[in-house]
């Protein structure tokens, strides 16, 4: 299992425009809180 810091090494190079960040983040959330309603049902 990779550490916090081989992580941050591996993505510290990746740079991400805001809006596409922003939309990453989006739908990340979307996702889990999707999967939070659908394990409850």
């Amino acid at each position: 299992m990779p550490t916090y810091q081989d992580i941050n090494r591996h993505t510290s190079n990746v740079i991400l425009d805001p809006e596409v960040s922003a939309e990453i983040w989006a739908k990340t959330i979307e996702e889990s809180a999707f999967m939070r309603i659908a394990r409850r049902s």
